[in-house]
């Protein structure tokens, strides 16, 4: 006998006692107290309901079943006994879990009115509890020590389906987002109240038909091979033409997915266009990964490829900056559309895509060709390809129109400036070489250069260079300058007094920025009498020389003129003083 006792409940109700399939029924007398007369299986479960019709079909009521999720749920001790007869008291009802926490939608998209959270435990049965509009849901009365399956899903959608539609905008226009199912056990009288379900956008899958008849419409569906669940676009090809694309949201990830083409009837394609002279597409398969990323490309083509009788020939020379021109292919079908790819060294070159084409620097040294697609009503497009060009060779290189010019005063420490000159390409760079009698100057590689002593009595020009992705690479030199020679410095040091009738000796020191050691001739006139003495490398710009003997006393007009000579002479120039000698 199974007995116990119940408090809070009116008396004379009725109860029903399942134990694992066996159904009892009692009555609850006024303390409380009720009695079940019958055989039970020892160490079982048994659930203890309200039975208001004594039928012990409460548990088919829908009134009912809300009850039952809430309480009066015992278990038998599992220590030996009971045995037929005997009488076993029900313990204390078991605290049941709780679960609580918050969906979470992507970008702080609003939940649909219909969304749900539901928990099954060990995959039986169902506890369900709407989300509110902030995300929130609470489910009670949960199985405790059971393992249960999370789930989100929506009152309109497939319950076996661990996915949810959450509104995008207007009502009624959803976006579809997906969440793997939570696995989780909860212990007796388990809280928890924290449990963030957070959704993920579904895949998108995207692609194009071709090969229409004009202006036709329908539908694409993508049908998840695992679940069996079918997600729906629409194309339509619009008015004189044959082409579509297609966008069909909504699909779940980690699964295979087969896209199938239907007409706007609702029939497969393979029906709607029996008897059109057609090949119709099978179904596309496809695969959507776990990170949920869009899938693009699904390609549906209808009707037998156009074929060419001929593949397109391109003319013009392969150059960079020369123009190249696709030839028309003949094709199977009459008046096709052509389109028009160029491709280098079989790569789709971006932008590409008219029938003439302007050979860029980004081609030097690839091999070009033209893929030419033809499309018509009914036909799957048909491609034809150009036979590769040889090496797309470097353009010719800019030419000067204008030379470049040196302005600016010819002088040992002035500056110069160089102008870049006039060219017959845009888009060039420009980098400069000045140049000294010819000879590039170390160094000087700017649009300006300061004149120094090694420039004096030289020619000094500038070299522009021109440059361009693609292109020879071009030069122009600017007319010489000459640069002003170097007026050197002379000192004399004459004998003061000289003596009437004798000899005397006078120092000549020569100075110039060209070098440290100035060659060359120094003459000394006095009185009509002119002495030459030569200035050597050696002296080091000094040389004494003997004068001429002065007769009559008085002061003598002394004359000193250097003449340079060898390499002194490229940069200095001569220099005459003249001084006053005082003979006494």
């Amino acid at each position: 006998m199974i007995e116990g006792l119940l408090p809070g409940e009116a008396a004379n109700i009725h109860l029903a006692l399942r134990c694992g399939t066996t159904y009892e029924s009692a009555v609850l007398a006024p303390d409380g107290s009720f009695a079940f007369p019958d055989q039970f299986t020892h160490g079982g479960t048994c659930n203890l309901f309200v039975d208001p019709q004594g039928d012990l079909q409460a548990k088919y009521l829908p009134s009912y079943v809300g009850r039952v999720a809430g309480t009066f749920r015992y278990e038998f001790s599992s220590s030996p006994g009971p045995y037929p007869g005997e009488h076993v008291v029900l313990g204390a009802p078991v605290v049941r879990p709780r679960l609580s926490g918050t969906v979470i939608t992507p970008d702080g998209a609003a939940l649909s009115d219909d969304v749900l959270v539901q928990v099954r435990p060990d995959f039986e049965g169902r506890s369900t509890a709407i989300v509110q509009d902030t995300g929130v849901f609470t489910l009670d009365d949960l199985r405790p020590g059971s393992e249960h399956d999370v789930r989100v899903n929506s009152q309109s959608g497939p319950s076996s389906y661990a996915a949810g539609w959450y509104s995008a905008g207007a009502p009624g226009n959803f976006s579809f987002y997906w969440v793997e199912a939570t696995r989780l056990v909860l212990a007796p009288g388990e809280v928890i109240d924290d449990l963030e379900i957070t959704l993920r956008r579904c895949a998108t899958v995207t692609g194009t038909i071709v090969g229409l008849p004009s202006g036709q419409s329908g539908e694409v569906h993508v049908v998840d091979t695992h679940t069996w669940l079918r997600r729906t676009a629409a194309f339509d090809a619009g008015p004189g033409r044959t082409s579509a694309t297609f966008a069909v949201p909504g699909v779940a990830p980690g699964s295979h997915a087969v896209a199938v083409l239907y007409s706007d009837s609702g029939r497969e394609v393979e029906r709607w266009l029996n008897g059109n002279d057609y090949e119709t597409p099978g179904p596309e398969v496809l695969e959507v990964d776990r990170t949920c990323a869009d899938v693009g490309g699904v390609y549906f083509a209808l009707g037998a490829p156009i074929k060419p009788g001929s593949p397109p020939l391109v003319s013009g020379t392969p150059q960079v900056g020369e123009v190249l021109t696709a030839s028309s292919s003949t094709w199977d079908v009459a008046s096709p559309t052509l389109t028009y790819q160029w491709l280098g060294d079989g790569v789709p070159l971006r932008g590409a895509t008219e029938r003439a084409y302007t050979v860029a620097p980004a081609d030097l040294g690839s091999r070009l060709s033209v893929l030419v697609t033809a499309s018509a009503a009914g036909r799957a497009p048909g491609e034809a390809r150009s036979e590769p060009t040889e090496a797309v060779a470097a353009g010719d290189a800019p030419v000067v129109t204008t030379p470049p010019k040196v302005t600016g005063t010819a002088e040992v420490g002035q500056k110069l400036t160089a102008s870049r000159g006039s060219w017959s390409l845009p888009g060039l760079t420009y980098s400069y070489r000045w140049l000294r009698d010819g000879a590039h100057i170390p160094g000087a590689t700017s649009s300006t250069y300061r004149l120094t002593a090694k420039d004096a009595g030289r020619k000094v020009q500038a070299r522009v260079v021109v440059r361009r992705d693609g292109y020879s690479t071009a030069t122009a030199t600017s007319s010489a300058r000459k640069v002003t020679k170097i007026s050197p410095t002379v000192d004399v040091r004459l004998p003061s007094p000289m003596p009437r009738g004798a000899a005397g000796t006078a120092s000549v020191t020569v100075k110039t920025a060209a070098t440290s050691a100035p060659t060359g001739t120094v003459k000394i006139t006095v009185a009509g009498a002119t002495v030459t003495k030569n200035l050597p490398a050696s002296a080091r710009g000094t040389v004494a020389v003997r004068l001429p003997k002065v007769s009559k006393a008085g002061a003598t007009r002394v004359t000193v003129t250097f003449t340079p000579s060898s390499a002194t002479a490229r940069s200095t120039a001569a220099r005459t003083l003249a001084k006053t000698l005082r003979v006494v």
